[in-house]
């Protein structure tokens, strides 16, 4: 006699006692038609009826509820209304918190970046010098964020843009320099742009 063990009730039946299923390598359910039967009833009892909604304490069809696989009845305990209202609350309330910090701290980040334009530039550079992994663990960082502050004294002071470039260039087709000391510079922005990233070696 062909058997199988059913995965619910872990009781050995006869296949016959399993329905087919086309998409099941043995063509069967693994579960035994008595399981499966009071499963569906379970599910129906589940999906059908009314309810009441734990905020707003209204009597509702169980389809005013969201489905939540995590809860023993299948449906969630606060209505698709308030549910909504809930979420529709807490998400204008976090974006209204941001705004509010940011109309806040406007005009403070503003001076700051005024006043500290070379420390800026100079956080920029490392990131991005940090991405072409041209920093050494040897580098001086307080001295280059020195360079670049003297850039912009240099820039403001003069009224002609000044650029720290870079002498050996960190991308080049040849040769990469690194971000250090040694290998910065503070030129006019005009002759940099002009440079680019082209290095001649002598």
């Amino acid at each position: 006699m062909n058997t199988r063990v059913c995965k619910r009730c872990d009781n050995e039946k006869d296949i016959t006692e399993f329905y087919k299923h086309k998409k099941s390598l043995e063509g069967r359910r693994r579960v035994c038609i008595q399981c499966y039967t009071e499963t569906c009833k379970t599910y129906e009892a589940r999906t059908i009826g009314d309810r009441q909604c734990k905020l707003c304490g209204v009597t509702k069809t169980i389809t005013d509820f969201s489905k939540d696989p995590g809860n023993p009845e299948g449906r969630k305990v606060w209505c698709k209304e308030c549910l909504k209202k809930k979420t529709t609350y807490y998400r204008n309330k976090d974006n209204h918190t941001k705004e509010t910090y940011r109309l806040k701290n406007r005009e403070a980040y503003k001076k700051y970046s005024t006043e500290n334009r070379g420390k800026i530039q100079a956080r920029w550079a490392l990131r991005k010098s940090r991405k072409l992994r041209a920093v050494p663990k040897w580098a001086d960082l307080n001295k280059i964020k020195e360079v670049y502050q003297e850039c912009r004294r240099l820039t403001e002071e003069t009224g002609i843009k000044y650029h720290v470039d870079h002498i050996i260039p960190l991308v080049n087709p040849i040769v990469s320099g690194l971000h250090v000391l040694e290998n910065l510079r503070i030129i006019p922005a005009t002759e940099n742009l002009k440079k680019n990233n082209s290095y001649e070696i002598n």
